[in-house]
């Protein structure tokens, strides 16, 4: 049994069109969003510097880098949008099919 100071688990995941990755970290009580980041960069292939701000969350709620951590938090790494939202609808309304006319007088 290691008497020490104690550690919080938090895991961070990113996830890609082809996997999702998982890694477990044990940090300093007082740790942030940051910190834990900071810890997976070079495996998660993030070069130094690297800007997370807008693309960070936890439990699927958008956070701050300056969030701090609690014990059991699941830090996920979101994907920027291919397309926004508005745009993929007109893309989609413009190619889709135009249903028939009715009748009047038919419902």
């Amino acid at each position: 049994m290691n008497i020490g100071s104690p550690r919080i688990l938090v895991a961070v995941v990113q996830t890609t069109p082809q996997s999702t990755r998982t890694l477990e970290l044990s940090l300093q009580p007082g740790a942030t969003v940051a910190d834990a980041l900071q810890g997976v960069a070079e495996i998660l292939g993030a070069g130094p510097g690297h800007q997370w701000a807008d693309n960070v969350g936890i439990f699927g709620q958008r956070c701050a880098l300056h969030r701090v951590l609690r014990d059991g938090d699941r830090v996920e790494i979101y994907r920027p949008l291919a397309m926004d939202a508005k745009s993929a609808r007109r893309v989609r309304a413009s190619t889709a099919p135009v249903p028939p006319a009715r009748e009047k007088g038919r419902r």
